[in-house]
């Protein structure tokens, strides 16, 4: 969009970038934070460096670092008895650090989509405004500035992180008494010896970091696909106001003008004709907005 006459130098690239990429900005944001958790885990002390749980409240670092200070205690003690209350607990303040992530970064990416929008609506009326006056200073048409209303931010539930606690199953070994016949006693009496004997033994653990965040993932990953409705919905809503905003005012200003076109054709024929020739591309150039915009409307875009 930025390359065509319109917007051509009035907007910078990186200013367009939240209206395509508030998706991964959103998966990016949660699923760092299990990054941050599982560093913590493997390193066994708090270590959210490069990932997105570093980017939280100082509160809420705490919070998730405690939180998994308790779960390597839990795996230490290993209490099968307690397995249960303990993963749910971990689970529960992993899920409320992401949610508090996701949180902050919908009210961002709402605030990008917003002004990203706003600038666009801005840059077109500013490129009628330039080309007016060009055409016909005298006149003083006057396009007037853009306000976008905010829409309401999509809604976000509490992600729910899921785990359980797993059954596995392993060969151990027993000490075990017998009583033999030996040859230094000519085989005439029995002796006791120890020997090992194998089994299966069942047991309980707590999930690793590795299942814990790899599990967490794909739970996102569908949770996250629920937000891509509403977001593009609120796009879509904003794409709506800045078309019928501009609409309207490009109508105002070809009233507008129109009429003082209509004046000038009456006293000088030769300015009428100048005026009309080069209002041709400017509206060219509108109708070529207007075919911008509906690509930002293109499902396609965000699924």
């Amino acid at each position: 969009m930025e390359k065509t006459a319109i917007f051509q130098g009035g907007i910078i690239t990186d200013k367009l970038t939240p209206l395509a990429s508030w998706q991964n900005a959103l998966s990016d944001s949660s699923l760092g934070i299990l990054s941050g958790v599982k560093k913590s885990l493997d390193c066994k002390k708090r270590n959210f460096t490069d990932t997105e749980a570093d980017k939280l409240s100082e509160r809420e670092q705490q919070l998730l670092s405690g939180a998994c200070a308790y779960y390597l205690m839990a795996i230490q003690i290993n209490d099968e008895s307690r397995f249960d209350k303990q993963l749910d607990y971990f689970l529960c303040q992993i899920s409320e650090a992401i949610f508090n992530a996701l949180k902050n970064q919908v009210r961002l990416e709402h605030s990008r989509i917003h002004d990203a929008v706003k600038l666009i609506g801005q840059c077109y009326l500013d490129y009628l405004q330039d080309g007016i006056a060009e055409i016909a200073p005298e006149w003083n048409l006057e396009i007037g500035s853009y306000a976008l209303d905010a829409i309401k931010m999509p809604e976000i539930n509490i992600v729910q992180i899921k785990a359980d606690v797993e059954n596995k199953s392993e060969t151990r070994y027993r000490d075990k008494k017998r009583k033999v016949k030996k040859w230094y006693s000519l085989w005439l009496f029995h002796h006791e010896e120890m020997y090992s004997e194998d089994y299966i033994a069942d047991y309980k653990c707590l999930p690793n970091a590795q299942t814990i965040c790899g599990n967490a993932s794909i739970e996102l990953g569908q949770q996250l696909d629920s937000l891509i409705k509403p977001f593009y919905q609120m796009i879509l809503g904003y794409i709506h106001d800045l078309t019928e905003t501009v609409t309207k005012e490009r109508e105002r200003v070809l009233i507008d003008f129109n009429a003082k076109l209509s004046q000038a054709r009456q006293g000088y024929q030769d300015n009428y004709d100048k005026v009309v020739a080069d209002w041709q591309p400017l509206n060219e150039q509108a109708k070529q907005y207007k075919q911008q915009l509906s690509k930002l409307t293109d499902t396609n875009n965000y699924l």
